[in-house]
């Protein structure tokens, strides 16, 4: 079993840093998003409150008004963080090939007799973007995720606070739950890795 390697991956995240006013912008632009996300729950329980219950529009274009301009900031707010993302993921690629190719220069012969050309290729060209697409589509998900949750469970406390802290009471079956799948997933990830490298390798030797 590996251990978790901290050196690695404080090593890996370096990378999307570099630019970094690009995740600046890309943190902005998905925090909106989960912001949004969130409103729009609010923006129905005003929809009851205002217009079901009372059985009046009154102050409906108002509503309507506020409810577009939530639509246009999400819709702008995902075109950005797609746009960077997507600028974030190749500069994270194309650094790190830069680096693996320093690397190779700096390495001694003994390394290219017991490791195959195709094997190098296969980790230079398949395994980078592979990292360098889940390195950074998965910061964003993560951040998006946590500014959603944590704005969730807020609005649930102050809306009614006993009913949120009986949903909240499954929380620890579910992080429970995750682990367990996550462990196996990593599992079977790794060993799909490292079979795509081989047969990777493989070809290039061809």
């Amino acid at each position: 079993k590996r251990k978790f390697d901290f050196k690695l991956w404080k090593g890996l995240l370096s990378y999307p840093f570099r630019n970094k006013k690009f995740v600046i912008i890309t943190t902005i632009a998905v925090t909106l998003v989960s912001l949004v996300d969130i409103a729009y729950s609010l923006m129905s329980k005003v929809a009851v409150d205002a217009f079901v219950e009372k059985g009046s529009i009154s102050g409906f274009g108002f509503y309507i008004a506020a409810y577009l301009a939530l639509i246009l900031i999400q819709g702008a707010s995902v075109g950005l963080f797609v746009v960077f993302g997507n600028r974030i993921e190749v500069d994270v690629d194309y650094n790190m090939r830069q680096d693996m190719f320093y690397k190779l220069q700096n390495l001694s012969f003994s390394y290219y007799d017991k490791t195959s050309a195709g094997h190098i290729i296969a980790r230079v060209i398949s395994d980078v973007s592979t990292i360098g697409e889940v390195l950074v589509w998965t910061m964003i998900h993560f951040t998006m995720m946590l500014v959603y949750i944590v704005g969730i469970v807020i609005e649930m406390l102050i809306l009614d606070w006993q009913l949120g802290l009986l949903v909240m009471a499954i929380v620890p079956l579910l992080v429970f739950v995750c682990v367990y799948f996550g462990n196996k997933m990593l599992k079977a990830q790794r060993a799909i890795r490292r079979h795509n490298s081989n047969i990777t390798g493989a070809y290039n030797e061809c």
